[in-house]
């Protein structure tokens, strides 16, 4: 079943956040991602919210996002991504047609 992560950002660090960013798409290619979609907020239509940033991620299945998420090049970047940026990392299920 394929897997969308989404990733919402806040940037602390502009420097240290391309570094990861550039870094960590290799990563998701690797492990049979694709980034779907990147972008930075323009603006609440319904609600309220923060400026940030959001990628959509597009993976295989389950196992695919958490194997990635535990490989030790993408655990390399952490350190980096954690002093570039406060990250949300949330997955969602495209259901069976």
């Amino acid at each position: 079943m394929t897997v969308f992560l989404v990733s919402r950002t806040v940037v602390k660090d502009p420097v240290k956040y391309q570094q990861y960013a550039q870094a960590a798409a290799s990563t998701i290619m690797s492990h049979g991602g694709r980034i779907a979609l990147r972008g930075t907020f323009a603006r609440a239509l319904v609600g309220s919210a923060d400026s940030h940033g959001t990628a959509v991620i597009e993976f295989p299945d389950m196992q695919s996002v958490e194997t990635w998420l535990a490989s030790v090049d993408y655990q390399a970047l952490v350190p980096v991504r954690d002093q570039g940026c406060d990250m949300q990392l949330l997955a969602y299920e495209q259901p069976p047609t």
